[in-house]
């Protein structure tokens, strides 16, 4: 059965929330996400899938409207979602620990750090896992134009390991499904 447009502004204006602490944001945040990304192309139907972009996204509007002590964790809101009529959870296999945990595996991360740039949009962002991450702002790996993996050359490493950093060197990224959302790299002249 297809749903009007009332039933869903009644469905998320009668959000179940947490009111402790001015009302838990995490499901009003990722619902404003994912209708962003719905309004951009990025999703097209029903199913939202864990996306780079919807991370960012979330992020993104977590930093611009939360102004309470709660902490932006991603995973909180697709499984409390559950008690809502409209929202239906259907883990991948594998993805149930991750979820039910609340600890998040993909980080935002700034590809222009926020602390020069003030940049805080979804084009100044990568996601990656945490190890990746403190990779990239500590410099071992970068971006280069054409989107593959850059290994800091001076970097020392047990290329054997299973965790090895060396084996990302000269990979092409997984880029967002929009170019609008792709990072340019801004030259000074």
């Amino acid at each position: 059965m297809t749903k009007n447009l009332s039933y869903y502004i009644h469905c998320f204006t009668h959000l179940k929330r947490d009111m402790k602490n001015g009302g838990a944001p995490h499901k009003p945040i990722l619902l404003l996400s994912v209708i962003g990304l719905l309004e951009k192309g990025i999703y097209t139907n029903s199913q939202i899938f864990i996306l780079p972009e919807l991370v960012a996204s979330f992020k993104s509007n977590w930093s611009k409207l939360v102004e309470t002590n709660h902490f932006p964790i991603f995973a909180m809101p697709f499984y409390h979602l559950s008690s809502e009529s409209f929202w239906k959870l259907i883990p991948n296999v594998g993805c149930e620990k991750w979820v039910e945990s609340k600890n998040s595996m993909v980080d935002a991360c700034h590809i222009v750090p926020f602390s020069e740039s003030y940049d805080d949009t979804l084009t100044n962002g990568i996601a990656l896992c945490p190890n990746l991450h403190r990779a990239f702002d500590r410099g071992l790996i970068s971006i280069s134009d054409d989107y593959t993996v850059l290994i800091n050359k001076n970097f020392v490493e047990d290329k054997n390991s299973a965790f090895s950093l060396s084996q990302f060197g000269n990979q092409k990224i997984i880029l967002p499904y929009s170019e609008e959302l792709y990072w340019e790299r801004k030259v000074n002249k």
